[in-house]
């Protein structure tokens, strides 16, 4: 038996590609460190000590400790707790575009296009080009920034 192999002329992206990829991976690092802050200071402990807590911890269950935790500080306000809760919604969100970047393999045709293609699996194929995923990680930076404001305004700070 003879096995014939398909020859397919396949190219790394565009620079500008990778980093936009690479941002959005970086960008997704930071975000769950404010989430794992968020956590230290509506529980009022340092980082020291929230490590212990959220060091193990993956994407989902970071998520779920950080809406019971914010359900119990906001139990007094209604309206922030719905607030909380609507940007938590956002995050996930960013999280399953964070994960589509994060785990396809990108390449490219023809070296004359900056569109790539992202294959994840067997059936998921995403085309995009460096503006899409600049798109994508503004996104994200916003999602985080309005995170991370709404906590330094609604939080008190942890003691020492």
């Amino acid at each position: 038996m003879s096995k014939k192999y398909l020859e397919i002329n396949i190219h790394q992206p565009p620079d500008d590609v990778i980093y936009a990829i690479g941002n959005i991976i970086i960008r997704w690092t930071y975000t769950q460190q404010y989430m794992d802050n968020a956590i230290y200071k509506m529980l009022g402990i340092n980082w020291k000590k929230g490590k212990w807590i959220t060091a193990p911890l993956k994407y989902h269950s970071r998520m779920d400790i950080l809406k019971s935790i914010g359900s119990n500080y906001f139990k007094d306000n209604e309206k922030l707790k719905k607030e909380f809760i609507k940007i938590l919604t956002q995050i996930n969100a960013c999280y399953s575009l964070r994960n589509k970047i994060d785990h396809s393999i990108w390449f490219r045709f023809r070296t004359d296009s900056n569109s790539v293609i992202g294959v994840r699996g067997e059936k998921e194929i995403s085309i995009m080009d460096t503006s899409q995923l600049m798109e994508i990680d503004k996104k994200i930076e916003k999602t985080v920034n309005i995170f991370v404001e709404f906590i330094e305004k609604n939080v008190s700070s942890p003691h020492p």
